[in-house]
């Protein structure tokens, strides 16, 4: 057996959602105190993988910490900060590259040498673990899937050139995976 064979697929979550546009806003603050709606997209596809695929080739890690209003569908408690001068300071003041370098450190800290699945909400994250993925493996033994609800995330121009190489795009969920 390669020692390839031996990794195991870990999956971890960031449910980060830094959306400043108008209508995400008003959507999150339509959904905060809705009873029962689960504000980490991680919970609702682990719940799955636990019950329909095999535990030997993967394990688990859980979601990185995001401020509450940060989150899909923040807690009421969070109300007075869902407003769009507050997403415009997080995005001005580089808060996506911060948590960008926050999944690139948990995957070396937490996952390397193991196979990183990443489950979450804002594709900025994306940038953050194929940096530090291409920093542990030779760019020929990386390859990235992105399944996307919408690939708003990369050019149109960009999908057409990758299609051919490492790169699929499909429309889905979000996972990033060497």
């Amino acid at each position: 057996m390669d020692k390839d064979s031996d990794k195991k697929i870990v999956f971890f979550g960031c449910p980060l959602d830094g959306d400043e546009r108008h209508e995400s806003i008003q959507g999150k603050l339509s959904l905060m105190g809705t009873p029962g709606v689960v504000d980490d997209p991680y919970e609702g596809i682990m719940k799955i993988i636990r019950q329909e695929v095999n535990p030997e080739i993967w394990s688990e890690k859980g979601s990185l910490d995001v401020p509450g209003w940060l989150r899909p569908i923040p807690p009421l408690a969070n109300e007075e900060k869902i407003r769009t001068e507050t997403f415009v300071d997080f995005v001005d003041h580089g808060g996506f590259e911060t948590y960008a370098q926050q999944v690139g450190d948990f995957i070396t800290t937490n996952i390397f040498p193991n196979i990183p699945c990443m489950l979450a909400v804002d594709h900025s994250l994306t940038g953050g673990a194929f940096k530090k993925l291409i920093e542990l493996y030779r760019p020929e033994d990386i390859a990235l899937i992105v399944l996307d609800s919408h690939t708003d995330a990369i050019p149109t121009v960009m999908i057409r050139s990758c299609m051919v190489g490492r790169i699929l795009i499909m429309q889905a969920l979000f996972f990033i995976i060497c």
